[in-house]
């Protein structure tokens, strides 16, 4: 059994939105099949930092609930989880979904859990509207990212997606070893899990990187899928390949 320090999981492609600067791409049709997280869980017991991700988790809150109790079926234990939300569409199975982590999780220091969009980035055609806003900050854990958030024009986006299409994104990314720790096996960096059951090394890509493969570790239901002996593997490619940064 692993302990991940950081694990993104992809809980949708598809997106009520279509920001300029999402370095996603263009949405897709596609939810996480639950199976996945199922044999992951199986292969991990202890996470210490989630993000639920996207796509836009607020308009699957039955996948969100849907990996909770899988945590629960595996034992698995989650210091704290992450969502950022464009806050257009909160359900009240959404808030529901979002009081459940809240309860599961260890962490109870007041860390933000919740992010809203609310930036100048997302402004276009863009209204959340006050009962969505009073529904979210009831949780002491929401925060609303406001215009005081600082892209400096575009230049800080990520290259990827349609940051890379619209703006002079300047942050390319580049695939980087992974560390185990042999000690606790804890793997130290951020993994993102994604829709088709992948795991990659870095969680900033778009679809058409996901796609090449570079980034990716493996897929969880590949027969006897081993954590270690798939990082393994894909260090020394990217070592042999003089890929990574030294």
């Amino acid at each position: 059994m692993y302990r991940l320090s950081d694990l993104v999981i992809e809980c949708t492609r598809r997106c009520n939105m279509q920001c300029d600067h999402c370095l996603r791409g263009d949405s897709e049709n596609i939810d996480m099949d639950l199976k996945y997280v199922d044999k992951l869980f199986e292969k991990i017991d202890q996470i210490n930092f989630m993000a639920l991700s996207g796509g836009e988790p607020s308009i699957v809150p039955d996948i969100l609930i849907g990996i909770l109790e899988l945590a629960k079926k595996h034992h698995v234990e989650i210091d704290s989880f992450y969502i950022a939300t464009n806050g257009k569409l909160i359900s009240d199975e959404f808030i529901r979904s979002l009081f459940e982590w809240h309860i599961f999780c260890n962490n109870d220091d007041g860390v933000n859990k919740v992010e809203i969009s609310q930036d100048y980035m997302h402004k276009e055609d863009y209204n959340i509207g006050e009962e969505n806003i009073r529904k979210l900050m009831c949780f002491r854990f929401v925060r609303i990212r406001d215009d005081n958030e600082n892209y400096n024009g575009g230049q800080e986006l990520i290259h990827e997606g349609r940051a890379a299409w619209n703006y002079a994104a300047t942050r390319h990314i580049k695939p980087s070893t992974i560390t185990v720790d042999d000690d606790d096996g804890i793997i130290e960096d951020t993994l993102y899990f994604d829709c088709y059951g992948n795991i990659h090394s870095n969680c900033d890509l778009s679809y058409d990187t996901m796609d090449e493969s570079t980034f990716c570790i493996g897929n969880i239901m590949d027969d006897g899928f081993d954590f270690e002996k798939a990082i393994e593997t894909y260090n020394n490619k990217l070592k042999e390949a003089k890929t990574c940064p030294v």
